[in-house]
């Protein structure tokens, strides 16, 4: 049996057919605001027929060391491209999983996670977020970097 989840990204997505095979160690790179939750993943698991699937189980391998990272269940649209069966379920929003990040409100710089979603069928995907955190959402000048 063949699953398809559709994971998103702010403003792109990614969809994933899950094999028995392990994936190798994926790196995303994000951008947050010291301080600030923000959404770093959605993960959406429908069937053809547009009936939502068993989710996956994530764990976080690595935890942050400057921020937390929390799991909720959220309601969104799908966005599968229009070549992929699913694409007439993206009208109506659906029971995902949000992957959300928090850092410290003084952190500036640089920190990592990973995270590991387990599909139905066993198979591992790992991911390991790079998140720059910027104070005010604004990138730091030559003068505020440290060496």
């Amino acid at each position: 049996m063949r699953i398809d989840f559709l994971t998103l990204f702010v403003g792109s997505f990614v969809a994933f057919s899950y094999t028995a095979e392990a994936q190798p160690l994926r790196t995303v790179e994000k951008v947050v605001e010291s301080g600030k939750i923000q959404q770093i993943e959605r993960l959406v698991g429908l069937d053809a027929d547009c009936h939502p699937i068993a989710k996956p189980t994530i764990s976080l391998l690595q935890e942050p060391s400057q921020g937390r990272v929390t799991v909720e269940n959220i309601s969104v649209y799908p966005s599968f491209p229009p070549q992929n069966p699913r694409y007439r379920c993206n009208t109506k929003k659906v029971i995902g999983q949000g992957i959300f990040y928090k850092s410290r409100p003084s952190s500036s710089g640089e920190d990592a996670f990973i995270v590991e979603f387990v599909d139905l069928l066993g198979t591992p995907h790992r991911h390991r977020y790079h998140v720059t955190i910027r104070s005010n959402g604004k990138p730091e000048t030559a003068d505020q970097k440290s060496l």
